[in-house]
């Protein structure tokens, strides 16, 4: 047999439109003070409300909870406010590692190439694997580029480099043939066999 689950009293009790009285808040002091700076006995406060014995109609706020107010405003502004910066560096923080992630894959690239020409060239052919001979090797190509510039070598900068872009274009043009001719020939091997 199935149990039937009793409804609680409180959820099915119908909801009081009756107001619940309000603690009145007692301040200790002599002649009965009950509030701030003295009030006469005859006013009432309600959570930083006063209201004016004279006319019951007219509210007005005590300065500490105005102030209290206006505190609370300002440090949840000043929260916004922090976060929202905190959120802004931390966007920026993660463009400038994208940024310095992709600068440092190209100068990477770069350097790998570099380095590959250095080789195309036959400097490590002739001089070996020396870094010390291979950077003084160039650093002379660069005096001589410093010199061309002055005018102190006899000819100009622009025509030293025509002459170094058109010896490195020959050498690439010479190594793409002999790439081609080796293909070729494994292409005629593969065709025998």
């Amino acid at each position: 047999m199935r149990s039937m689950s009793k409804p609680s009293p409180v959820s099915c009790s119908k909801p009081s439109n009756a107001q619940l009285p309000t603690p009145t808040r007692r301040r200790r002091g002599v002649g009965g003070e009950t509030g701030f700076f003295g009030k006469a006995q005859n006013s009432k406060e309600d959570d930083g409300q006063a209201v004016a014995a004279n006319d019951p109609g007219m509210t007005f706020r005590r300065p500490q909870a105005i102030l209290r107010d206006q505190l609370m405003a300002t440090l949840k502004a000043i929260q916004r406010s922090s976060a929202a910066t905190r959120r802004a560096e931390m966007a920026k923080a993660r463009d400038d590692l994208f940024i310095s992630g992709a600068a440092r894959r190209d100068r990477t690239r770069r350097l790998i190439e570099l380095g590959g020409l250095v080789e195309a060239a036959g400097l490590i052919d002739r001089i070996g694997h020396n870094p010390d001979a291979i950077l003084g090797a160039l650093r002379v190509l660069t005096k001589m580029m410093d010199l061309a510039k002055t005018g102190d070598a006899g000819f100009s900068s622009t025509v030293l480099f025509h002459r170094w872009q058109e010896a490195g274009s020959n050498l690439v043009e010479n190594h793409n043939k002999a790439v081609e001719a080796i293909k070729r020939e494994e292409r005629g091997w593969a065709s025998r066999g």
